[in-house]
């Protein structure tokens, strides 16, 4: 037997392997580029798949849009109202295809414009504008949304929720914008057909007690009832914040919808559609501002109703914190503290400025605890002790016929009100309404009977906003509207309808039949600059009045 040689062996098998490996990683480079291939095949076949798809379409929206056109086209009605009262400002209101602009004083403008899809390129979809130019011609804000001519939606904007709607200061605070946006659909139970923009532009009124009484001025020696005071109806309800954390701890949804639909005057039959989007709903039949208090301040605001309670035990799954909120029949806004946190801030910034609060519990569910005299007073000492600085004092009913030099003089600007006498023109039928002219109608003989009603009372409150959320048919149409439920309240549908009426009814009617007797507040949901100006301009004329005398101030 020969002997092996090993080693010839083993070169034999190391290049076996070598050829092996070459191999191997040739294969592997060609499965990799037919691999890539076959990628790239995919991506361009994807591309023009897609090209032809867009392509496509494309010819489609221009054939189908210019048959539409042709035959039928379509649009989406905008109603569109504004207010100027600032010096050589202007407003301006825009769709495609169209724009007017405004810049009348202390009276509404009411115009209508069309989203139209005559005037739209391969789209349904048209942006609404307004803008706002200053003095000099500058724009200085403004708000977009656009809206699909053919169904009316809102497709996107900035004002399609109700915190993008806050009042503005504008041109370095010397300004102030308010403006609203209701989204309407096709005017079920009589609510409108066209959507709603109404934008308000008046001066920054922070000050505007200290113009119209300025210190050591005849004027600022007339009681301060003589003032005509704006605010805001409802003014603790301008977040659903708290509610939305009460919200966060339901695990059965139905059931506090069915416990709450009574107290929110919605017919049980339809609690199961409001169980799927009750906080839409409960914030559309809720909230009645969009401004906070610093915010309405600025704006104007020196008159406030304020209901604090505690919480409803129909929410007790939910934490407590041993607050008190502002309560609307059930549903909680801001805290006590917050909003005193606001005012007496305000307060302490502008000297001249006085504010009255009204405590009411009208229309508090029973559900909610309400706190007595002493403790309401408490929460005020502790308000005023915490924001005050020792410049801030309350006042109750009777300094209200003292002079406004005097009340400044003690630091007398929160002036609180608990239990007093209160004639109001809110009558609740007349206020079941789409339409301002039956307020007005309601003012004719709250204006007509005042000389005896006001007797014995102490303040005399005009209610400009409907209560059309009374009327459950509205509030399903809104609730039923799939555009944007946050713009759909009954509350935003009526707002322009109503201001148009009554506050130009105010302004011309209520000087000087009504006299300088009790202290004058006008109320308004989201509350805007035309509601503060006809009340500022009341105010001044009852100041510069000379039929009322001086006060008789205490020694």
């Amino acid at each position: 037997m020969s002997q092996i040689d090993l080693p010839f062996i083993g070169s034999i098998i190391t290049d076996a392997q070598n050829t092996i490996n070459t191999v191997v990683k040739e294969g592997e480079r060609i499965v990799k580029e037919g691999t890539d291939a076959v990628q790239e095949g995919g991506r361009l076949l994807k591309e023009g798949a897609e090209r032809v798809v867009d392509e496509g379409a494309h010819m489609i929206r221009q054939g189908g849009l210019g048959a539409l056109n042709a035959f039928s086209p379509v649009s989406k009605r905008v109603q569109v109202y504004s207010w100027v009262a600032k010096d050589n400002y202007s407003v301006e209101f825009s769709v495609p295809g169209k724009k007017i602009r405004k810049n009348q004083r202390y009276s509404w403008s009411n115009d209508d414009l069309e989203v139209d899809s005559r005037s739209l390129q391969d789209t349904f979809d048209g942006q609404f504008i307004f803008r706002v130019y200053n003095g000099n011609g500058a724009e200085v804000f403004s708000r977009t949304n656009t809206i699909n001519a053919a169904t009316g939606f809102i497709q996107s904007g900035n004002m399609t929720s109700l915190d993008e709607m806050q009042p503005q200061l504008v041109n370095n605070g010397e300004a102030v914008v308010a403006f609203g946006f209701y989204d309407a659909g096709p005017g079920w139970a009589g609510l409108p057909r066209a959507h709603q923009c109404w934008v308000t532009v008046t001066p920054n009124w922070a000050g505007w007690m200290a113009s119209v009484a300025p210190l050591g001025s005849e004027q600022a020696k007339k009681p301060f009832n003589t003032f005509v005071l704006p605010g805001g109806h409802d003014c603790g309800m301008n977040s659903m914040e708290t509610f939305g954390n009460i919200w966060s701890h339901v695990h059965d949804a139905h059931d506090v919808v069915s416990k709450i639909a009574g107290p929110l005057n919605l017919p049980s039959q339809i609690t199961g559609v409001l169980a799927e989007v009750a906080p839409y709903v409960i914030s559309g039949l809720s909230r009645t501002q969009t401004a906070g208090i610093t915010s309405s301040m600025l704006l104007g605001a020196r008159y406030f109703e304020f209901r604090p309670a505690e919480m409803s035990t129909f929410f007790d799954f939910a934490p407590r914190d041993g607050e008190l909120y502002y309560q609307h029949m059930l549903i909680p806004g801001i805290s006590f503290m917050r909003f005193l946190a606001e005012v007496i801030s305000f307060l302490r910034q502008n000297q001249g400025e006085i504010a009255v609060l009204q405590i009411r519990y009208d229309g508090v569910h029973e559900t909610c605890v309400r706190p007595s005299h002493e403790v309401v007073g408490h929460w005020i000492e502790r308000g005023l002790k915490e924001w005050g600085g020792d410049v801030i004092k309350t006042g109750n009913k009777d300094d209200m016929k003292n002079s406004v030099a005097w009340l400044r003089n003690k630091q007398k600007r929160l002036i609180v009100l608990q239990d007093i006498g209160q004639y109001s023109s809110y009558l609740e039928d007349e206020y079941k309404t789409f339409d301002g002219s039956n307020i007005v109608k309601v003012f004719e003989g709250f204006l007509k009977n005042a000389s005896t009603s006001l007797k014995g009372n102490d303040l005399a409150v005009w209610q400009c906003q409907a209560t059309s959320t009374l009327k459950w048919a509205a509030d399903l149409a809104s609730i039923l509207k799939p555009s944007s439920l946050a713009l759909t309240s009954p509350l935003l549908a009526t707002k322009a309808r109503c201001d148009t009426q009554t506050l130009p009814w105010l302004l011309n009617n209520v000087f000087p039949t009504m006299r300088a007797t009790v202290l004058q507040a006008i109320i308004n949901d989201f509350l805007d600059g035309a509601t503060v100006d006809v009340a500022i301009a009341l105010s001044q004329k009852y100041f510069d009045d000379k039929t009322v005398g001086p006060a008789t101030d205490p020694q």
